[in-house]
């Protein structure tokens, strides 16, 4: 006999599928699709990673997606713009000099961004939108020109795998929230 769905018979996502207790034995369940039963504490512990258990509401799992780019930019930036800047200490065009000392300073902020996502979720935005910008103001008018050389290609290459890294990365609903819709708010309602 085909038994109606109800509302708290399905989970959040569409694909997994909430239990329902058997015969009223709390050790087991019976699951809405299966025929094997399944530990109610097996089914927490896989499910527990969806779940927002922290003050800001993402899950354990955006949370490690948050700390890929900030490991990537830690590790990478470090060694390359830190060992450029101590190598050719006082010998840098103005502009040059810049460069390096931003992405400096941007590897110290993500190497705290790997003990802080949320906090230093500002290091992301920033990344994500130099990155953008390079690519839509330099990048791509050299691409359409037909001038965009060999460093320059790795370049609009490396910008590009970071801007999709970003944007999967950064929690947009939470920078909605946080940042885009408090600026509406007038500073005594907060």
């Amino acid at each position: 006999m085909i038994k109606p769905v109800r509302p708290e018979d399905i989970a959040i996502f569409p694909m997994i599928v909430k239990p329902r207790i058997a015969n009223g034995r709390t050790g087991q369940i019976e699951p809405w699709l299966a025929d094997d039963p399944v530990r109610v504490d097996d089914l927490r512990e896989d499910l527990k990673m969806l779940s927002s258990d922290n003050i800001y509401g993402l899950s354990t799992l955006r949370l490690l997606v948050m700390r890929v780019p900030y490991f990537f930019t830690g590790v990478l930036f470090t060694f390359t713009a830190w060992s450029t800047l101590i190598d050719y200490w006082g010998d840098f065009e103005p502009m040059e000099g810049v460069a390096y000392a931003f992405w400096g300073a941007l590897s110290i902020l993500a190497i705290f961004g790997l003990r802080f996502p949320i906090k230093m979720l500002p290091v992301l935005l920033i990344q994500f939108g130099y990155k953008l910008i390079w690519i839509a103001a330099v990048g791509y008018p050299l691409l359409a020109r037909g001038e965009l050389d060999e460093s320059a290609q790795d370049l609009f290459k490396a910008n590009v795998i970071g801007v999709i890294i970003d944007t999967i990365a950064i929690p947009w609903l939470y920078v909605l929230k946080t940042y885009v819709a408090a600026a509406f708010i007038p500073s005594e309602e907060r």
